[in-house]
């Protein structure tokens, strides 16, 4: 039997093979698969078992359930649910959602010795459209972070 790659897997992801990363992101939509948290050199997702645990846990349950959470309130404003709370959840710097992801952030910075900072995955980055968002270029851009990653 032989196998001949027709294509490129959709559902493979190409992983950070850095080392270590100058600064890292963790971002999340509802159309990712991989892990939440990105490296700033290389832009690819990096493989939580290769990241130590954080807030003490022996899994890495914190980060995807922060994950899974924005992906579910993601889920609720693009299936009809365009309420205050899901917009608040997905768009304000103080949501709850967005206190737990910069709580993580600074447990990766302590863990990782990098800076993390969380990537505001909606609104749809308007920057994207002129080619100067930081998810094109792969560099650190102030207007593409969250103001308030801290």
């Amino acid at each position: 039997m032989e196998f001949i790659r027709e294509g490129e897997d959709l559902e493979y992801h190409k992983f950070c093979a850095c080392g270590k990363s100058s600064w890292c992101c963790l971002y999340s939509s509802y159309f990712q698969t991989g892990s939440p948290l990105v490296c700033g050199n290389c832009w690819k997702p990096v493989p939580l078992y290769k990241v130590a645990y954080i807030f003490g846990g022996k899994e890495h349950w914190s980060v995807k359930n922060w994950q899974t959470t924005y992906k579910a309130m993601e889920n609720l404003w693009l299936y009809g649910l365009r309420d205050k709370f899901t917009h608040g959840e997905l768009s304000k710097h103080n949501s709850k959602l967005s206190r737990e992801g910069r709580k993580i952030c600074k447990a990766y910075e302590k863990a990782l010795k990098a800076q993390v900072y969380i990537l505001s995955g909606f609104p749809k980055c308007r920057l994207a459209e002129r080619g100067i968002c930081c998810r094109r270029t792969a560099q650190p851009n102030s207007r593409c972070l969250s103001a308030m990653q801290r």
